[in-house]
């Protein structure tokens, strides 16, 4: 309830390090609670329902940094640019940045069902998509990947040495050019 988009200098300090800035919290609609301490990064269905979210704890102490309430890893919350290409993602701060080049979905986790990726296609249809899960998930991506391929999707993976939102926006879009 208390809920808005007047974020603490603090909050807009930690997400410039990932080269976003106030105007990429308010296109993503993130919110600041004052009494929780957090950086919430609503997710709403196709009527503009609040159907989950995660926030990112600013606090003192030792608190989940990261929390997320509803079912964050059956959402479909596609992001960024329109494009013929899907990019997933681990977290939201990665589809943020990726998204400011084509479409782009936090998994929020490492995981993409089989039956999530049944109710993607039924979403977007049969398009190119690009799994850039953090290095340490290589493996992961390489089976996820053939999920998709086995239900039609055309997709391939992304491995850096870095995540996603470590990565420069410059190397993004050469790495996405690339991809292509």
């Amino acid at each position: 309830s208390d809920s808005d988009v007047h974020y603490p200098y603090k909050c807009l300090q930690w997400i410039e390090q990932y080269e976003l800035t106030k105007n990429d919290l308010l296109a993503s609609n993130a919110l600041w609670s004052e009494s929780k301490q957090r950086l919430i990064f609503p997710v709403y269905d196709g009527e503009g329902n609040l159907i989950a979210w995660q926030g990112r704890w600013f606090g003192e102490g030792n608190d989940v940094k990261w929390y997320g309430k509803g079912s964050l890893k059956d959402t479909f919350n596609i992001l960024g640019r329109s494009s013929d290409t899907l990019v997933l993602t681990e977290d939201i701060i990665s589809a943020l940045k990726v998204g400011k080049f084509v479409h782009a979905m936090p998994l929020y986790g490492s995981h993409i069902s089989y039956d999530r990726w049944r109710r993607l296609l039924a979403i977007i249809g049969k398009c190119k998509v690009l799994i850039w899960l953090d290095k340490d998930k290589q493996s992961e991506a390489v089976k996820f990947a053939r999920q998709g391929r086995a239900l039609g999707f055309d997709v391939r993976t992304i491995i850096t040495e870095l995540d996603p939102k470590k990565v420069s926006m410059f190397d993004i879009k050469n790495i996405l050019i690339n991809s292509s």
